[in-house]
């Protein structure tokens, strides 16, 4: 029996786009780990001694802390995938000495947001490899908040660099593991960064000329780990 022209048309076009229609192409992955801290300088003579909320440093601290949150890519080419992706840390500021070293004195609860884009470039082009080491690279905001005590929200660029391993147990299940250098540049458009209620401040350096030779980042690198799921 022959079938009609047509039928053996929209047939012939079901088997060519089979393979990509049930693709997995999309990946969501939520993860966890620990984000180390950062630190930038301050104003000396903008902390005030009489007031024991704010220490005489020279140095502001993040400490290291816990990470989570979550990842959403496509696959759209065979080594290429793009992903958006949501991290926070919870961790603590605080007031360290003239090198900037240890953990200092703590001042407030923190926590710190990312929001990126993520550009992934796997090293194995078949998709459906069990093992997939792949290079990352990303772009977004980052924003730095204190939650208790001191006030300073700011919310600025920030990058990652990183790289990663992908394990997958069959087509839908696996487990991601990653590392990343993710700084956050902070906000040199305001004299103060961190202020308590009673209107004390620390500002950045007034020498502007240092900037030069002192970070702009809280320089921060990150470990997680998490399972993926594919559709």
């Amino acid at each position: 029996m022959m079938l009609p022209c047509h039928v053996t048309r929209v047939a012939m076009l079901a088997c060519l786009l089979a393979p990509v229609m049930f693709a997995q192409k999309f990946e969501v992955s939520p993860f966890a780990g620990v984000t180390t801290g950062g630190k930038i300088p301050v104003d000396l003579q903008a902390a005030d001694p009489a007031n024991p909320d704010i220490p005489n440093t020279r140095w502001l601290g993040l400490g290291t802390g816990p990470n989570f949150g979550i990842s959403a890519g496509y696959r759209f080419s065979r080594y290429f995938e793009g992903e958006a992706r949501w991290s926070q840390q919870r961790t603590a500021g605080s007031a360290r000495g003239e090198d900037g070293r240890g953990q200092g004195q703590r001042l407030s609860g923190t926590r710190v947001d990312q929001f990126h884009g993520n550009l992934l470039f796997h090293f194995r082009e078949v998709q459906e490899a069990k093992i997939q080491p792949y290079l990352l690279f990303g772009a977004g905001v980052g924003r730095i908040a204190p939650t208790d005590t001191f006030q300073g929200t700011s919310t600025t660029f920030s990058f990652g660099v990183g790289g990663g391993i992908k394990a997958y147990f069959n087509r839908r299940i696996g487990l991601r593991a990653q590392f990343r250098y993710a700084p956050t540049k902070y906000d040199t458009g305001r004299s103060a960064v961190w202020c308590v209620q009673s209107g004390s401040c620390y500002t950045l350096p007034r020498n502007r000329d240092d900037w030069a030779t002192i970070p702009n980042y809280w320089n921060q690198y990150e470990f997680s780990i998490g399972p993926i799921f594919r559709f």
